[in-house]
């Protein structure tokens, strides 16, 4: 297998994307693998929008910043939201490290 660096720019390569976007975006297909394996949000959320339309449908076409998703009335709150969250991008982190050194940080957006 190609080691991360050169897959990347690769495709940073072939589309001109900058590598800051590029490495986002990465990273958050990491995450999403991170909750499609944590049972709490794999059963509780349901990922929406453009990066949803991109990432199941359009390859290349547009590259991510976030991720979008609306919760089932089965959701947890509070800190167990957090708590699954942070068990996703544990997830995500080690099925990373097997390719490259990679720490992800999870914090809590708050509203101003």
């Amino acid at each position: 297998m190609k080691p991360l660096r050169i897959r990347l720019e690769k495709v940073r390569h072939s589309t001109g994307i900058p590598w800051d976007v590029l490495e986002r975006d990465y990273l958050l297909s990491w995450i999403l693998v991170g909750i499609s394996q944590n049972k709490v949000l794999r059963d509780s959320i349901v990922f929406k929008g453009r990066t949803a339309l991109k990432k199941c449908y359009f390859g290349n076409y547009r590259f991510s910043e976030d991720l979008d998703f609306s919760s089932l009335p089965n959701t947890p709150k509070g800190e167990k939201l957090e708590k699954a969250i942070h068990d996703a991008c544990r997830i995500a982190e080690e099925l990373l490290n097997e390719y490259a050194p990679v720490r992800i940080s999870c914090e809590r957006y708050m509203e101003k």
